[in-house]
């Protein structure tokens, strides 16, 4: 276990009721959104380990229990349905509309519609770090494509007289 200052600091952040509440009113209230603004974008939280999803989990469950513990999901290798949760996070406008995960989708999945990416752990490696950012930024470029190139089609003369 790492005992470095910054570690054992962010250790104690990290399962601080006060501030996980406060991670999530800010990604809840300044988010990207999606549906004309009606609704939080596609977002991934990468959590420390399972005890500290569960907990991101649980304090989100408690601040908008109107979501019914579906809006927010923990998607982990602990979890028995983590491949049906992948394959719902992964289709736009399905729950869960955030998947708080433990190194299960940094890597080897894509979700297009992902706009918001939240670190809620210490990450080291810069090339991770990237290869996450790059998952959200692509995927955001790869959407106003296919968006323009539907409207482009769209926008052509019809064959039929």
């Amino acid at each position: 276990m790492d005992r470095s200052p910054t570690a054992l600091a962010m250790a104690k952040v990290s399962f601080n009721a006060d501030t996980v509440d406060k991670v999530l009113e800010v990604l809840f209230t300044e988010g990207r959104r999606v549906g004309g603004g009606d609704r939080l974008g596609k977002t991934i939280i990468f959590a420390k380990n399972q005890k500290h999803a569960d907990f991101i989990q649980q304090r989100f469950d408690i601040a908008w229990p109107e979501h019914g513990g579906q809006f927010a999901r923990t998607i982990t290798h602990g979890n028995a349905y983590a491949q049906s949760l992948i394959d719902d996070f992964s289709t736009a406008g399905k729950a869960p509309h955030i998947a708080i995960s433990v190194d299960m989708l940094d890597t080897g999945i894509d979700v297009p519609e992902v706009v918001n990416l939240v670190f809620f752990k210490v990450v080291r490696s810069t090339s991770k770090v990237l290869q996450n950012v790059n998952k959200a930024v692509l995927s955001t470029v790869q959407r106003r494509r296919r968006t323009s190139h539907a409207t482009q089609e769209n926008s052509q003369p019809s064959a039929r007289t």
